[in-house]
C-alpha cells in the first residue's frame, strides 16, 4: 500500500486513548468540532487490525496561510469577522466548506472538510449576503492532499446548505477520483485506507515493494542532488538499517497566493530497507512549514546516487 500523506486530521479526537494530529512544525492543528453521526460507527483499521471511531476529516486552515510563517495568532486575525469559516490572504479569499462522500455498502454519513478558493466578487457577495441564500460560487480546493491524486486546485463549487451549516462543495473536474467517488461512492477499502492513514498519522507507514513517486501521480518526487547543489554520497557498501540519509524532494504545496508552486527541500528519510542494491526505503523524517501530500512517517523508495547526507546509527 502507497500511503498517501496525510494532512488531514480527525475532527473532534478519537474514542481511543491517542489523538493523531502533528502539531504545527506540520502545519496541521486539531479542528474542534462535535463529533458527526457516524462517530458512533467504527471501522476496521488496515494497520493494526483493530477497530476504531469513526470521525469526518478536515483542514484547519487553507494551505496558502502556512506560506506565510505567521503564529497561530496571528493566523487568526485573517478571518472576517469573528467567522472562523472564512480567511482572507492578501488578495486570495477562502471558505471552509464539507464535501460529502458516500462510502459504499454502508450507510454512515462521512465526508471531508475542505477549504476553497473563490474569487474576490464572489466572495464580497457571500459576505453582503451574510453567507445565507447564496448561489453556487465556482473555485478551487485550497489544500493538498492525496485522495487518488493531489488535491490542490482541484475545481470545485459551493453551494448554499443551510443557514447555521457550512457550505457543500461538490467537486466539478470529473477526471479527478474524489469526483468519481462523490457521484459513485468510494469502496469500502479504499475508505478504510484513508481513515486508517488518519488514525496512525505520524507514525511509520507500513513497508510497501517500491514505486516511484511522480507530481502529477503524488504530489512529489525525488530529485537527484545536483537540483539542489549537491553533490551525491559515495558509498563504500550500502547504509544500515536505521541510518538516517538526506535526499531532495519537490513538492506541490500553495503559495501565499493559493496558487500551486513546486518546493525543492533537502528531507531526512529514516531508512529501514536496504535489501536492494538499486534501490533503498525508509519514511520520511523530517517537517515540513508547509502542506503537501507527504508527512513525517511516509514511505519512500531513493537510489543510491540520490542520497547527499548520511548519517549511520550511532554517529552525530
Amino acid at each position: 500500500m502507497l500511503r498517501q500523506a496525510l494532512v488531514f486530521v480527525v475532527l473532534g479526537g478519537l474514542s481511543c486513548s491517542r489523538q493523531p494530529t502533528v502539531g504545527e512544525s506540520a502545519n496541521n492543528a486539531k479542528e474542534a468540532s462535535k463529533p458527526t453521526a457516524a462517530a458512533a460507527a467504527s471501522f476496521l483499521c488496515t494497520w493494526d487490525g483493530q477497530q476504531h471511531a469513526i470521525r469526518e476529516v478536515g483542514f484547519n486552515w487553507p494551505d496558502a496561510v502556512y506560506a506565510l510563517s505567521l503564529s497561530e495568532d496571528e493566523r487568526k486575525k485573517l478571518q472576517t469577522g469573528e467567522n472562523e469559516d472564512t480567511a482572507v490572504v492578501g488578495e486570495a479569499y477562502f471558505v471552509r466548506g464539507f464535501a460529502p462522500i458516500p462510502i459504499r455498502d454502508r450507510h454512515d454519513d462521512w465526508g471531508i472538510g475542505f477549504w476553497i478558493q473563490i474569487s474576490p466578487g464572489d466572495f464580497a457577495e457571500f459576505e453582503k449576503l451574510n453567507r445565507v441564500a447564496h448561489p453556487k460560487y465556482a473555485g478551487r480546493i485550497a489544500n493538498q492532499s492525496l485522495y487518488g491524486s493531489p488535491t490542490l486546485g482541484l475545481k470545485a463549487e459551493m453551494e448554499f446548505t443551510r443557514e447555521g451549516r457550512r457550505p457543500t462543495i461538490r467537486f466539478t473536474d470529473h477526471r479527478h477520483p474524489l469526483a468519481r467517488f462523490q457521484k459513485d461512492g468510494v469502496d469500502e477499502q479504499e475508505w478504510r485506507s484513508w481513515m486508517s492513514e488518519a488514525f496512525h498519522h505520524g507514525d511509520d507507514a507500513p513497508r510497501v515493494d517500491p514505486f516511484q513517486a511522480t507530481l502529477d501521480a503524488h504530489g512529489w518526487t525525488v530529485r537527484n542532488p545536483s537540483d539542489l547543489g549537491k553533490a551525491p554520497v559515495s558509498f563504500l557498501k550500502p547504509p544500515g538499517v536505521g541510518d538516517t540519509v538526506k535526499v531532495g524532494i519537490g513538492a506541490l504545496v500553495a503559495d501565499a497566493k493559493g496558487e500551486i508552486t513546486t518546493i525543492n527541500a533537502g528531507w531526512w528519510i529514516r531508512l529501514d530497507d536496504v535489501s536492494r542494491p538499486d534501490r533503498w526505503g525508509g519514511t520520511l523524517a523530517s517537517h515540513m512549514r508547509v502542506q503537501a501530500t507527504l508527512s513525517p512517517g511516509s514511505r519512500v523508495w531513493i537510489r543510491p546516487e540520490q542520497v547527499f547526507e548520511h548519517v549511520a546509527v550511532g554517529t552525530k
